[in-house]
């Protein structure tokens, strides 16, 4: 069966149909085995289903294999924080650790002959990880499954699939999980380095990027903060994380000259030029700090088609200006600025003409957005209340995403809301303390012993569903949470801005 389907790879990479319905194709000068052809006339018509209809060579295609096949947009490459972090069992439905927070009290160690040294001891904190779900279902279509198709059965790319699909949230979430919004998600790096850092004091290992772009300075900041928790960077297991459009833009700003510098003996000796040097990590005072892109911390992106069970989309949404503290009591705390002219609306915390939208999210995903709030102006020394009303009923909403657009522009997420589970409205007051659009960055520690670890109750298995159809119907699904041993040498770099949108500008001296 592996010769066969290899056989067929080959032929589907130069496969053409004829005006007659016939074959033709480079692979088909030459010859191959009666069983293999055998096997391709029965996947060029045992597929009606797919586009084109049958005889077009379309049922070849492996994302043709059902109408409710979801299309793969990113490859097993673009999984890196799971593959990169430990994987160890649990053995209950909540697992149970001390974390250690400190060695002892800083107190004096001198003591005189004969007597009793003076009593210390670590301090730990008891902490309790509670196992979660995360399950996707998948169908097969009874008789795509007797088509042979390039890359194996049907059913094998449906868990193939299905599994990449499952991969896909639990990477997001091993970063943006929060429990406190969606009770049934576990929490990621984002909400566990946040709240150690501010129940235990340890306030160097959460950096706000203050709207600015990623530089040596947070780094050098973020790997002192790892150094002064007794972390090791020299030992090679940190990496930073951050979003692609986070590292191209770092890597555009620093050393533009040296990145477009000539070799002129590679020029030379191969009779080309290569252009651009990529900034793959950072070499701090502690040790280096390699880079790690990941399309998981790109920002998130309206929905533009309704998903099922998900929410209705939020009603009536108003936007007011506040310019007093009687109407926003907080409003002393506000980073709003006012900006010299129209063309320094948004850079940093520059305010301006903005709109809102507003999603409702549940564990099936977020609405559409709402239509858009009328469009206040604000600057220094004023905020904004958004209000909207509450989605609620059998699908209603664990919590809403809120998006702002600057002055027309593109509408960025802003913040994330839990619904507040009373009343018929619901409101969020926009101070501005972190900017639509920021991205997140993190220092992670790899290592099993004291950094991130998965752990798993159930590793990723299939498990069969009852058949309603003509069809056969599983779940790939998955038992765990991630957690971080020592959290105090991890740490997150918030609100991080690229200025100008995606446009970094480049200086050649």
């Amino acid at each position: 069966m592996a010769a066969v389907e290899q056989e067929l790879r080959q032929i589907s990479k130069s496969l053409q149909m004829d005006s007659g319905g016939g074959l033709s194709g480079t692979y088909m000068s030459g010859s191959i085995s009666n069983t293999t052809f055998d096997r391709l006339q029965k996947a060029l018509v045992a597929s009606p289903s797919t586009p084109g209809g049958p005889g077009d060579g379309s049922s070849l295609i492996p994302q043709s294999l059902a109408r409710t096949l979801k299309n793969v947009s990113f490859k097993m490459q673009n999984i890196k924080l799971w593959r990169n972090i430990a994987k160890q069992e649990a053995y209950a439905m909540t697992e149970e650790y001390d974390q250690l927070l400190d060695y002892g009290t800083q107190g004096g160690v001198f003591t005189s002959a004969m007597a009793t040294p003076a009593g210390n001891d670590s301090t730990f904190s008891r902490v309790q990880v509670p196992m979660k779900y995360m399950a996707t279902a998948y169908a097969t279509d009874i008789a795509i499954m007797s088509t042979e198709v390039i890359g194996g059965s049907a059913e094998a790319l449906q868990i193939n699939n299905a599994t990449r699909y499952l991969l896909r949230g639990v990477e997001r979430n091993m970063f943006y999980g929060d429990s406190s919004l969606l009770p049934s998600a576990f929490d990621g790096i984002k909400k566990i380095v946040e709240n150690f850092a501010s129940t235990n004091g340890f306030t160097n290992i959460v950096i706000d990027a203050g709207a600015g772009p990623v530089t040596p300075d947070l780094l050098e900041n973020a790997a002192q903060a790892i150094q002064d928790n007794a972390g090791e960077i020299s030992a090679g297991r940190h990496s930073v994380y951050m979003s692609p459009i986070v590292q191209s833009y770092f890597s555009k700003m620093w050393a533009p000259a040296q990145r477009y510098a000539i070799d002129q003996q590679a020029l030379m000796r191969e009779g080309s030029l290569n252009m651009g040097t990529p900034i793959g990590g950072y070499n701090s005072t502690y040790g280096f700090l390699p880079f790690t892109n990941d399309i998981f911390l790109n920002l998130d992106r309206p929905v533009q088609v309704a998903i099922q069970n998900a929410p209705t989309v939020p009603q009536s949404p108003t936007a007011t200006l506040n310019t007093t503290t009687a109407e926003d009591p907080n409003l002393a705390t506000s980073k709003w600025a006012t900006p010299p002219n129209s063309s320094s609306y948004g850079v940093g915390y520059n305010g301006g003409p903005v709109t809102y939208q507003i999603a409702a999210v549940n564990s099936y995903g977020p609405s559409q957005n709402s239509v858009s709030t009328t469009t206040v102006t604000v600057g220094a020394g004023e905020s904004v209340t958004v209000m909207w009303n509450r989605v609620t009923g059998s699908n209603g909403a664990n919590y809403y995403q809120i998006y702002r657009s600057m002055n027309g522009g593109a509408f960025l997420p802003l913040e994330r809301v839990a619904d507040s589970g009373s009343g018929t409205t619901q409101s969020f007051t926009d101070e501005n303390i972190t900017v639509a659009g920021a991205f997140d960055v993190f220092v992670i520690n790899h290592d099993a012993e004291e950094g991130v670890v998965f752990k798993q109750l159930l590793p990723f298995f299939k498990w069969p569903l009852p058949i309603p159809a003509l069809a056969r119907y599983f779940a790939v699904a998955l038992i765990g949470a991630p957690l971080i041993y020592v959290p105090s040498r991890c740490v997150v770099i918030k609100n991080v801005q690229i200025p100008n949108g995606e446009i970094a500008p480049v200086l050649l001296t």
